[in-house]
């Protein structure tokens, strides 16, 4: 992020950064970028996949822990596809969430491999 100032860091480590451009006109545009470390996750991730059965949910019924989304790609879809991974309330966003955490290009973020759609 050459040039950029940091300007916040999320508890899950995403860091923003931000640098000032002008614009023409005397106007200036502020330049976001955004970073995460992704080497422990995945590490972590693997590991889950191999160690993958059956957890307690957060309403105490019995299901499987399925993936884990990183603040970054979180923020990726968001741009990319419109995707609210918090929402999972609306069905339309779940089985949007679920058809990428089907992608093979996904398949990281994945702990337990059925196919969710």
């Amino acid at each position: 992020m050459d040039g950029m100032k940091p300007f916040s860091k999320t508890a899950g480590g995403l860091q923003t950064f931000y640098r000032t451009e002008e614009e023409g006109g005397g106007r200036k545009k502020r330049v976001m970028g955004h970073r995460q470390d992704m080497e422990g996750f995945l590490d972590d991730q693997k590991r889950r996949q191999v160690d993958a059965r059956g957890t307690f949910t957060r309403d105490g019924c019995w299901g499987t822990h399925v993936a884990c989304i990183p603040e970054i790609v979180q923020l990726l879809w968001y741009n990319q596809y419109g995707v609210t991974v918090w929402d999972m309330s609306d069905p339309d966003m779940l089985k949007k969430v679920m058809r990428l955490l089907d992608d093979p290009e996904w398949k990281y973020l994945r702990v337990e491999q059925s196919r969710l759609t």
